[in-house]
């Protein structure tokens, strides 16, 4: 358990970006329409 939440932390910040520049995205294409 300790061995995935270590994977878990060092993949967390990749994650993080990349949901919150997809998020980012679907808003910018939501806002104009």
């Amino acid at each position: 358990m300790v061995r995935d939440w270590e994977g878990l932390d060092a993949s967390s910040p990749a994650l993080l970006s990349y949901g919150f520049g997809l998020t980012n995205a679907l808003r910018f294409r939501a806002g104009p329409n």
